[in-house]
């Protein structure tokens, strides 16, 4: 409901002050919009395992996709330069799977292109096309959950929490995963 009367110097500083909060709100959100487009481009694209509601975290920066059976990647972005190569890569899977797609990494990343999408760029240097995940495939093929506890996260293990498992058998029968803290026990 408005009513009719002026103003104090009092309520005048106040929506002065009201309206530079906003805007200085809005130019911090602008930063982030090339975070949230590369972003929403990896969970359009690959199949995305982690997390598993990434629309509805948009701070999350890292994302763990399929690469092939048995073969995951984690990837964390750089908010401010999402754009540059990821902070962090890492291969999940047997290391007769990750290996030759590490080399390749490696080799290639000087290849990288800052006018590209991350996934884009990351398809291109590791020579694959990340599947979608409507393929028909099925979840099991690609999840690494451990095969002593099979559970995927160990929760609350003191200083270790969310643990994924780190360890593959490289058997081409077996394939799993195994948390290394299992292992030990």
């Amino acid at each position: 409901r408005r009513t009719n009367h002026l103003r104090t110097p009092d309520e005048n500083r106040g929506i002065e002050l009201l309206r530079g909060t906003v805007e200085s709100f809005s130019e911090e959100l602008e930063l982030f919009q090339d975070f949230w487009t590369c972003m929403e481009d990896i969970d359009a694209h690959p199949w995305v395992l982690e997390p598993d509601a990434p629309q509805q975290n948009r701070a999350a920066c890292h994302r763990r996709v399929v690469v092939q059976t048995h073969v995951a990647l984690i990837l964390k972005i750089n908010p401010i330069r999402p754009r540059a190569p990821p902070e962090d890569v890492r291969f999940m899977g047997p290391e007769s799977l990750v290996q030759p797609l590490r080399a390749r990494l490696n080799q290639r990343l000087r290849d990288w292109r800052v006018d590209r999408m991350p996934r884009e760029n990351l398809e291109t240097i590791l020579d694959i096309k990340f599947p979608s995940g409507l393929a028909g495939d099925k979840q099991e093929d690609f999840s690494s959950e451990c095969g002593i506890c099979y559970a995927y996260k160990l929760e609350g293990n003191g200083d270790r929490s969310d643990v994924v498992p780190e360890r593959f058998c490289d058997n081409s029968k077996c394939r799993r995963a195994y948390h290394t803290i299992c292992l030990y026990e």
